[in-house]
C-alpha cells in the first residue's frame, strides 16, 4: 500500500492553518511531486519505447532469418540496451506504484503512532541508498564510456546510464513519498537513522581491521536483516547489503556492486521476460480467461465442488498464458466470484484453493521462476518448460482430488449439465487463447525459435485476438496494459540485478561451498538435504515473495545436490514448487492475501480451509521430488536427451 494513501490526513492537517511554516511545507511537497510526476512520466515514455522497439526488432530479425536467410548482426546489443532500460527506468516506476517486495511484520506490531516514524526511516533509508548507489556507479559509467560495444560500436556508458538515473529516481520518489509525513515523523526518522550511521561512519577506519573476511559478511547479513525488519524493499536491501560488505572493510571498491549488478542482466533468456509477461496481460484484458473459464465450466461445473475443479484447472491452463502467478489470481479469481457466490460455494473455500492452485501452476511454462532460473544456472529452458508440465498435472490432480474429498458433505446445488452445443460453443471460443500455446510451445521445441522469439509472437498474436478477433483491448487499455508491464518486469529485472550483487558477496565469502559442506555432512544424505531444502525455499518464500528466496538460494542448492547425485532438472523444478508454496501459502504468502481479496474472504475463515490444501500440495511436491521420472519423461521423449 502506497505510504500516500496512509498519511494523506495527517500532512493536509499541517497544511490547514494559514501560518508562515505551512507555505514553504506547501511549496516542497508541490514542487517534490510535480517534478516525481514529470519523471515518472519521462520513465515510462523511454520504457514503453524500449519495449515496443525491442519487440519490433525480435520479430523482425524471425522474419529476416525465415525468409531472407538474414540475421540481424546488432540484435543482441540493441536488447541487452532495452532490457537494462527496463530493469532500472521500470524498476523505477515500479517502485512509486509500490510494486517492489517488502516485509510487513514490523508495521503490523508498531503502535498505529509510531509507524509514520517507521515510514520514515524507511524512505530516508531508500534516499540515502540510493545517493550511495548512483554515487558508486558513476566510476564504472566513466570506465565504461571509453568501451564501444561490437557491432555497432556505441559506447557502453549508454548501458550503465540507466542504472545511475534509475536508482537517482528511486531516491526522488522515496523523497515523494516522505515529504507527504507529517514533519515530527520527518525529523525523527532522521534523527534516528543519523544516531547510526554519523557513528559507523565516523569511526570507519577503525572498522577496516576488525571486518575483514567473515566478519564483514557477518556485518553485510546482519544488515541485511535489519532493513528487512524495517520494511525496507528487499529488490533494495540486496545492493544496500553488498554495499555494506565493501564498505566496511574496505577490501573491495563501491563500483563493484553497480558492475555486478549490471552483469547480472547479461543472460539474454531474460529478454523473453518482458515479452512472457505483456502476452498474459493482453491476453486476459483480451477476453483471454473468461472463455476459458466458460468452457472448464461446461465440462466440470455439474459436479459436486465443480466450480473448485474449475478453478484449478483455470490456473493449469491460464498459466501457460502468463507469466505472472499473482496476475494469474486476480483474472482467474475475479472471473469466477460471482459463480462461486451464486451457487452458494463459501467464498473462503475458493480463496484456499485458488491460492494452492497459483502456488502449484508456478511450473506450467511460461514461468519467470523458470526463466530466472534457466539465466543463472546451467540448467535448459526448454527442458524446465517441459519438466514442469507432468509435476504441475500430479499436483493439480492432488488438489483436485483434496477438494473432492471436502466436498463430500457440502450443501449447495450443483449447476445444471450442461449441453453438447453448449460445451462445442464454448470449446471454440476458448480455441484462438490456447494457440498461443502451440506459438509458445511449437516455436521453442520444433527448433523454429527461441523463447525470447516466440514470446514475441505470442504477443502479437495476443494483440490481433484482443483488439481485432475479440475487440476487447481499446488504445487506451493497451497503453495502460504498457504501463503494468513496465512496473512488473521492472521489479523483476531491478530484483535480479541487485540480487546478483547480494550472490556475488556469498560467492566472495564462499558461502556456498560452507553449505555444501554441512549439507553432505548431513545425516540421511541426499533425502534429508532435499527436504531440508524444501523447508528453506518455503519458509523464505513466504518471506520474500518468491522470487528473491529462489534467485538467492538456487545457486546455494544446486551445487550441492550436483554433489549428493540429485537429478538437477528434478532439483530445480522442486525448488519453484517450494518457492510459489511459500509465496501463496497462509500466513505470510503475499499471494495468499491477493487470493482473499479477489475471492472477497476473510483471512482468518481463509487460512484452517488452506492449510488442507497447502499440506496436501507439500505431499504432492515430496512425490515429485523423490521421483524423478516425473520431471525427466517429457524432456527426454521430446528433446531425445537424458536428463
Amino acid at each position: 500500500m502506497e505510504i500516500s494513501a496512509l498519511h494523506t490526513a495527517g500532512g493536509s492537517r499541517e497544511l490547514a492553518g494559514p501560518t508562515a511554516a505551512a507555505i514553504p511545507v506547501r511549496l516542497l511537497r508541490t514542487g517534490t511531486a510535480a517534478a516525481a510526476v514529470l519523471v515518472n512520466t519521462a520513465l515510462l515514455a523511454v520504457v514503453t519505447a524500449a519495449l515496443v522497439g525491442d519487440l519490433v526488432v525480435v520479430v523482425l530479425n524471425v522474419i529476416l532469418r525465415t525468409f531472407f536467410g538474414h540475421s540481424l548482426q546488432w540484435l543482441e546489443e540493441v536488447s541487452n540496451l532495452a532490457l537494462v532500460i527496463l530493469a532500472f527506468f521500470g524498476g523505477a516506476v515500479a517502485y512509486r506504484r509500490g510494486d517492489h517486495p517488502r516485509v510487513h511484520v514490523l508495521e503490523k506490531v508498531l503502535p498505529a503512532g509510531l509507524q509514520p516514524y517507521q515510514q520514515a526511516v524507511v524512505e530516508w533509508i531508500v534516499i540515502a541508498g540510493c545517493a550511495w548507489l548512483a554515487n558508486a556507479s558513476i566510476p564504472y559509467l566513466d570506465l565504461s564510456w571509453t568501451s564501444k560495444t561490437i557491432v555497432l560500436g556505441f559506447s557502453a556508458g549508454w548501458v550503465v546510464i540507466p542504472l545511475t538515473i534509475g536508482v537517482a529516481a528511486i531516491g526522488l520518489f522515496a523523497l515523494e513519498r516522505l515529504v507527504r509525513l507529517d514533519w515530527p515523523a520527518i525529523v525523527g526518522g532522521l534523527t534516528c537513522l543519523a544516531l547510526v550511521v554519523v557513528p559507523v561512519w565516523a569511526t570507519h577506519s577503525a572498522w577496516e581491521s576488525v571486518l575483514r573476511g567473515s566478519p564483514a559478511l557477518w556485518a553485510a547479513l546482519g544488515g541485511f536483516a535489519v532493513l528487512v525488519i524495517l520494511s525496507v524493499p528487499v529488490t533494495l536491501v540486496f545492493a544496500l547489503s553488498a554495499l555494506v560488505y565493501v564498505y566496511l572493510p574496505a577490501t573491495q571498491a563501491p563500483v563493484a556492486v553497480p558492475q555486478v549488478m549490471q552483469q547480472g542482466l547479461g543472460a539474454f533468456v531474460l529478454v523473453s521476460v518482458p515479452f512472457f509477461i505483456l502476452a498474459g496481460f493482453v491476453m486476459d484484458k483480451g477476453g483471454a480467461t473468461k472463455r476459458i473459464v466458460a468452457f472448464l465450466k461446461t465440462l466440470f461445473g455439474h459436479f459436486r465442488g465443480g466450480l473448485l475443479l474449475v478453478e484449478i484447472l483455470a490456473m493449469y491452463v491460464f498459466s501457460g498464458l502468463s507469466g505472472s502467478k499473482t496476475a494469474d489470481v486476480a483474472a482467474v479469481g475475479s472471473s469466477m466470484t460471482s459463480s462461486i457466490r451464486e451457487e452458494g460455494y463459501d467464498p473462503a473455500e475458493s480463496a484456499a484453493v485458488l491460492s494452492a492452485a497459483a502456488a502449484m501452476g508456478e511450473t506450467i511454462p511460461p514461468s519467470i521462476a523458470m526463466l530466472i532460473l534457466g539465466a543463472i544456472s546451467s540448467l535448459s529452458i526448454s527442458a524446465l518448460f517441459l519438466g514442469g508440465l507432468l509435476p504441475a498435472a500430479i499436483l493439480a490432480a492432488t488438489l483436485m482430488a483434496g477438494v473432492m474429498v471436502r466436498m463430500r458433505r457440502a450443501q449447495f446445488i450443483p449447476a445444471p449439465r450442461a449441453t453438447l452445443s453448449d460445451v462445442g460453443r464454448r470449446l471454440l471460443q476458448a480455441v484462438l487463447p490456447v494457440v498461443t500455446l502451440v506459438i509458445l510451445f511449437g516455436g521453442i521445441f520444433g527448433g523454429f525459435s527461441t523463447p525470447t522469439e516466440a514470446s514475441a509472437f505470442a504477443v502479437i498474436y495476443g494483440l490481433v485476438v484482443a483488439m481485432i478477433i475479440y475487440r476487447e483491448l481499446s488504445l487506451n487499455g493497451l497503453v495502460a496494459l504498457f504501463v503494468r508491464t513496465a512496473s512488473l518486469v521492472g521489479m523483476v529485472l531491478f530484483m535480479i540485478a541487485t540480487a546478483g550483487a547480494f550472490s556475488w558477496v556469498l560467492t566472495i565469502e564462499q558461502v556456498p561451498q560452507r553449505i555444501a559442506t554441512a549439507m553432505t555432512n548431513l545425516p540421511g544424505g541426499a533425502p534429508v538435504f532435499v527436504v531440508v531444502s524444501i523447508v528453506a525455499l518455503i519458509a523464505t518464500g513466504m518471506l520474500f515473495e518468491g522470487l528473491p528466496a529462489l534467485l538467492v538460494l538456487a545457486p546455494i542448492f544446486l551445487p550441492v545436490a550436483a554433489d549428493l547425485h540429485v537429478n538437477g532438472l528434478t532439483y530445480g523444478l522442486v525448488l519453484i514448487i517450494a518457492m510459489g508454496i511459500g509465496a501463496f501459502a497462509p500466513p505470510l504468502g503475499v499471494g495468499f492475501f491477493v487470493a482473499c481479496s479477489v475471492c472477497e474472504a476473510t483471512v482468518e475463515r481463509t487460512t484452517p480451509r488452506a492449510l488442507v490444501y497447502f499440506a496436501v500440495l507439500f505431499v504432492g511436491l515430496l512425490i515429485v521430488a523423490f521421483v524423478p521420472w516425473f520431471t525427466t519423461i517429457v524432456p527426454h521423449l521430446v528433446l531425445h536427451k537424458s536428463f
